[in-house]
């Protein structure tokens, strides 16, 4: 089964993604990613379906643990995935995980 999805980025992800280095190639990867697996990451307590999960760059060293993590809503009875923002690793672990 083929899932399609429309992708919305709201301003504090272009924001952030380009603060951090991300190419057309790292777009197109995540969305890559999301269409195999919309519900890929945690969801996040009390957010009301707000998911984060692991990306690494493709120049990026370290792997997925030096990598970034990107929060994202996926409103399936819409085909939408909505991407909210990104974070370094250091970052978002001060956040509370799920």
């Amino acid at each position: 089964m083929h899932l399609t999805r429309e992708f919305v980025y709201v301003d504090e992800f272009d924001s952030s993604t380009k603060k951090l280095g991300f190419t057309s190639e790292d777009y197109y990867n995540v969305e890559q990613i999301l269409l195999s697996e919309p519900k890929k990451g945690v969801v996040l307590k009390d957010t009301n379906g707000l998911r984060k999960f692991r990306y690494s760059k493709i120049d990026a060293k370290g792997g997925k643990s030096g990598g970034f993590r990107i929060f994202y809503v996926d409103i399936e009875s819409h085909h939408l995935i909505l991407l909210i923002t990104m974070m370094n690793k250091r970052e978002a672990d001060n956040l509370t995980d799920a």
